[in-house]
């Protein structure tokens, strides 16, 4: 029979083989595994561990409560900085309170994309209940966050197409048929009267035919701008050029005073910066009254190219100013002769202007008038 030596040997080596094992499975885990001592030391990490923190073998792990901690910043699930004190780990290595599965991003010092892992802790303690260890695990789920953002990215852009289409439909619908309507009528009063030789009332019909058009034609267009902006077909080039407006032909009375410094020079799209400054004349036009100045002032400065345009019109409270610079905002009012609009005119007006790297601001006081600004930088990079 063996003597009490020999069985403690072979437990002695049984308790080696079984230690061989688990370390072979904590070696092999897909989960970085670190253990931390209850100074916040840590005494004993896998090598996935140290994969996913990008340290080596020869690597010096600090401890939880070392000031370069901090240097590893830590992001909450809608990337939010988290405090120091906040961190996973460190809070249950220091307050004992267990961690289940929270989703962490960590930007590590030398690294430049956020790694996303579920972070466990389970502090131990002995029979005292005093906290002398705390497991950690680190499972990476990059790949799974980024498909799951990608997923939620394509889901927005369907809503937002879905979006676009029943905003198409009611402008074909209703914007558009109303002012074929109207051209429509007035072209049968207008042929009725010239066939009656009433030249007085055929003059009258044949302005509002030709003011009708108009607001056609301007609406059409911003639709053409609005839905290849919308489907991704709008393409941005690139020149040089020095006539950044064209006079308006108002049928309002409605007059436009120029003002611009010598030789401007801007880099950009010309159908862009051509569609922006339509859509502030015309609006500008549109909410003023008859008799009206609208002034139009180009200046440079800073390297950047200042338009300023300001009216005397009906003007807008700082609820409408604020809807109108928020992306998705589609209302349009009537202006001073009832002209109608889709409400695009803005939308494309900053796209356009966001597109070449600029700003734009909008001031306004009910009754006195409107003064719209933006910046563009001269020079694309």
């Amino acid at each position: 029979m063996p003597d009490d030596n020999e069985i403690k040997s072979k437990t002695y080596l049984q308790l080696l083989r079984e230690e061989d094992v688990f370390l072979s499975i904590l070696g092999n885990l897909n989960s970085g595994v670190a253990l931390i001592d209850e100074d916040g030391k840590f005494i004993s990490y896998n090598k996935k561990f140290l994969n996913l923190f990008g340290l080596s073998q020869e690597s010096t792990i600090n401890n939880v409560n070392d000031q370069n901690w901090a240097e590893w910043k830590v992001f909450s699930e809608d990337l939010k900085i988290l405090d120091v004190d906040d961190h996973p780990v460190r809070k249950a290595a220091i307050t004992g309170k267990l961690v289940r599965n929270q989703l962490v991003g960590v930007k590590l010092p030398e690294g430049s994309d956020i790694i996303w892992m579920l972070v466990s802790a389970e502090p131990i303690f002995n029979d005292q209940g005093r906290l002398i260890k705390t497991v950690c695990t680190y499972l990476d789920v990059t790949e799974h966050k980024l498909a799951d953002a990608a997923l939620r990215q394509s889901e927005q852009n369907l809503r937002e197409l879905n979006a676009t289409k029943d905003k198409m439909f009611s402008i074909i619908s209703h914007d558009l048929k109303s002012p074929f309507t109207s051209i429509i009528g007035f072209t049968e009063l207008l042929i009725k009267k010239i066939s009656q030789n009433d030249i007085d009332k055929a003059l009258e019909y044949s302005n509002i035919v030709l003011d009708a058009s108009l607001q056609t034609m301007d609406l059409l267009t911003n639709l053409i701008e609005w839905s290849r902006m919308q489907s991704g077909k709008l393409n941005f080039t690139v020149t040089e050029f020095n006539k950044l407006f064209n006079a308006l032909a108002g049928h309002k009375s409605v007059t436009i005073r120029i003002s611009a410094e010598n030789d401007i020079r801007l880099q950009g799209d010309r159908s862009m910066i051509g569609s922006v400054l339509r859509n502030l004349l015309s609006n500008a036009i549109k909410f003023s009254n008859p008799g009206n100045v609208v002034s139009f002032k180009v200046t440079c400065k800073n390297g950047h190219v200042i338009t300023e345009i300001r009216d005397m019109g009906t003007g807008m409270d700082q609820d409408l100013i604020d809807r109108l610079m928020e992306s998705g905002n589609y209302n349009s009012k009537p202006g001073t002769k009832n002209e109608t609009g889709s409400g695009l005119g803005f939308l494309i007006i900053r796209e356009f202007i966001s597109k070449h790297g600029g700003e734009i601001n909008i001031e306004s006081t009910i009754r006195k008038g409107t003064t719209i600004t933006f910046w563009l930088p001269q020079f694309i990079i």
